[in-house]
Parts: C-alpha cells; structure tokens; sequence
C-alpha cells in the first residue's frame, strides 16, 4: 500500500510504503506533490518504506519521468527503512539528484523529522 500524507506545519510531505502500490494511489502522491511543488517551489520528503511489495512497470515508468522532470524541485529527503539493502540505494539515487539524500532507521524517525525540518 502507498498512502501520503502533507504536515501543514512543517510542508513534510511523508510518503509511506508497506507493500503492493497501485496506479491510483501513485497519482494521487503526483498530485500532492505538484501542487506543493507549485505552490513551494522545492519540498521535503519523508519516505517510510516498511516493506515493497508488487509495483507495476507502468508505476515505475512514470514515476521515472516525474522524478527526472522535478530533480532540482526536492530539497531534501529523508529515507526511514529498517530494510539494509534500501540506504545504498536511496545513496546512489543522492548522486543524480540536487537533493540532500540521508537514511534513517525506524527508531530514528523523530530524526529524521528534526532534520528534515532543518
């Protein structure tokens, strides 16, 4: 399941993933997040990935065109996974993108907040 939500106090947009995503709830988060986009200039990402399930090609294909469209619109995210194979990924994702990129166990998610936060 892919569900979001945005904090109004802190403009935090927290994505958070446990399983299978659909079509519908992937554009929803597009949605929301060319809105916030729209109306901030660049955001903050809190992304909790429990566990990832089934994603279809077709979700991968256009999150692949928004994220290369919007690389400069994201300021900073925060990855929060207990999953150890996610953090090298989430690195190598920093490295094509002018987002700051940092990694957070689940314990550290008031973390990983606070930082986002700045």
């Amino acid at each position: 399941m892919l569900t979001h939500r945005l904090d109004p106090e802190t403009g935090i947009i927290e994505i958070d993933i446990d399983g299978a995503a659909d079509m519908e709830s992937y554009r929803a988060l597009v949605r929301d997040l060319d809105a916030e986009i729209a109306a901030h200039g660049k955001i903050l990402i809190l992304e909790i990935i429990r566990d990832i399930g089934w994603i279809s090609p077709g979700i991968w294909w256009e999150d692949m065109g928004w994220s290369f469209h919007h690389l400069k619109d994201i300021a900073r995210v925060a990855v929060v996974t207990d999953k150890g194979w996610i953090g090298p990924i989430a690195k190598m994702m920093g490295a094509v993108m002018a987002a700051e990129i940092r990694v957070f166990d689940f314990a550290d998610i008031g973390k990983a907040r606070e930082w986002l936060a700045g």
